[in-house]
């Protein structure tokens, strides 16, 4: 059975489990477990010898490492080192520890290191067009739980980050969970033999949220190797509670997909593999793929034809979630569309393929751009009969490339060339030649009231790439997307990545 025809066999929308081998796959400077360790003991200390004593402790007769024991180790000594040296080499992870302090946060400066060296990570040029596909795959893609702290899912797939506790309050669909903690959240990061300890201890919660996930969904691991502790001890902690040779057990094996990756090799047909639970002969039978071609699998999953995207599937759930809270959403059944209001919000249940909440405002809009224009949402047709006026900061050209049912479309869009060259009109020359969003940021000798200008100003130069604008938006909290100089950032990204603003 090769990938299309087992993907085939879904019912409802896969959930990825992604380790560390996905983003050495597509970041150039990320690390291993091991990697990242020897890094900083030897940055901390210009002494590799010091981390191969450390690893020496922590290895057993058969060469095996408790990874976990080494990061205790590391910790002490990085802590130790940087912490006698205030001003030093790490003297702003002293800095950033003691701002935290003020706060009343007792972070790691271990942890806080750790969070800056997976903070502007390189994605590798030669893997663009693979996570494109990934990108495209999203749609049908349920949600992912990762042991990584870096934030590729949240860069390609938009999905919105969830940690800690708050993974018991959120909506599954379209987030990720990230299990060991985030570079956002370093007090968070689960890395030392405490850590774990304290991860096993208070996250059965968690875990038993984590784990019924697994009974409703496929499951496909990306990133792990076969030997891999966090699949080890996931897989035993299932199969310990459920019996062995059951209904339940042979629909959790049949869920389960991993990505055994091999260099070059394209090979797409499935095979078996017995997985080791413990050192004890305990094993479990799943499905593995040995490969090297990622992109065939984020075509398999784009392929995947169910009666409802995961992505709507998000939108009713929060939805249905609100109502049952007892928030402002009221349920409501009516015969005759007649009967609604512009603002309502409607699940419509029929034929159609697609469900999606039908109306959404202005401000809905433009704060979900970027999610809207990604899932070509039907509910971008909220447009039509709505205002919008020749003094409004409003981005039509990106909705009109994946929507062909918006009235008046051309007259939407010189309103929206117009007010851009207003803008430009108003706000004078440049007063910096900077080529990036946060050199501009920093630069004490720019005005606060003025920076927000010098980003429009570059971005029209082309000084600063479309791109790197996208990211700096996407980077700013939902609730401050609404904002003047939110918009005019955004529809200036707009008219230049999908219209010809700048070109004339």
């Amino acid at each position: 059975m090769d990938i299309y025809e087992y993907f085939s066999t879904y019912k409802v929308y896969p959930v990825l489990f992604i380790g560390t081998g996905l983003s050495l796959r597509y970041y150039q400077d990320s690390f291993t477990w091991e990697a990242l360790l020897a890094k900083i003991v030897e940055e901390c200390s210009d002494n590799r010898e010091l981390f191969l004593d450390k690893k020496s402790e922590c290895m057993d007769s058969q060469g095996h490492v408790d990874y976990p024991k080494l990061g205790t180790l590391v910790e002490e000594s990085f802590n130790s080192i940087v912490k006698r040296d205030r001003n030093g080499k790490f003297g702003f992870i002293n800095d950033e520890y003691y701002r935290k302090m003020e706060q009343g946060q007792c972070i790691s400066r271990f942890k806080i290191y750790i969070s800056q060296l997976f903070t502007n990570l390189h994605e590798r040029p030669e893997k663009q067009d693979e996570l494109e596909k990934l990108y495209r795959a999203s749609k049908n893609i349920s949600s992912v739980i990762t042991t990584n702290y870096d934030n590729l899912i949240e860069n390609v797939l938009y999905f919105k980050p969830v940690i800690g506790n708050n993974i018991l309050l959120s909506n599954p669909y379209g987030s990720v969970y990230k299990i060991h903690g985030s570079i956002e959240a370093p007090e968070n990061i689960v890395i030392t033999a405490e850590d774990y300890k304290n991860f096993d201890d208070k996250y059965n919660l968690i875990q038993a949220q984590v784990l019924s996930t697994f009974i409703y969904h496929p499951i496909i691991f990306l990133g792990y190797s076969l030997q891999d502790q966090n699949i080890r001890k996931l897989l035993k902690i299932i199969f310990s509670n459920i019996q062995p040779n059951s209904d339940l057990a042979d629909k959790i094996r049949n869920n389960f997909l991993l990505i055994n990756y091999q260099k070059d090799s394209e090979n797409l047909e499935l095979s078996d593999y017995d997985a080791a639970l413990d050192n004890n002969g305990l094993t479990v039978r799943i499905k593995q793929l040995t490969t090297d071609k990622y992109g065939e699998i984020y075509d398999a999953i784009s392929n995947l034809d169910l009666p409802v995207s995961a992505m709507d599937i998000r939108k009713v759930h929060d939805v249905i979630r609100d109502i049952h809270s007892g928030g402002k959403i009221k349920v409501k059944i009516v015969d005759d569309m007649s009967d609604m209001h512009n603002g309502d919000r409607v699940i419509a249940i029929g034929t159609n393929n697609t469900v999606f909440v039908s109306t959404k405002k202005k401000k809905d809009l433009i704060r979900e751009y970027f999610e809207l224009i990604h899932q070509k949402s039907g509910a971008i047709q909220s447009i039509n009969g709505q205002s919008i006026n020749s003094t409004e900061y409003f981005p039509v050209y990106g909705f009109a490339t994946v929507c062909s049912k918006i009235n008046e479309v051309e007259t939407l869009k010189q309103i929206e060339h117009d007010r851009i060259d207003a803008m430009f009109s108003q706000m004078g020359s440049p007063t910096s030649s900077l080529t990036s969003i946060a050199a501009i940021l920093s630069d004490d000798s720019i005005f606060k009231t003025y920076k927000v200008n010098e980003i429009l100003h570059a971005v029209k130069a082309k000084r600063i790439a479309l791109e790197d604008l996208k990211s700096y938006l996407l980077d700013i909290p939902a609730d401050q997307r609404n904002n003047t100089d939110y918009r005019k950032l955004l529809c200036l990204y707009d008219i230049m990545e999908y219209g010809s603003y700048g070109e004339e």
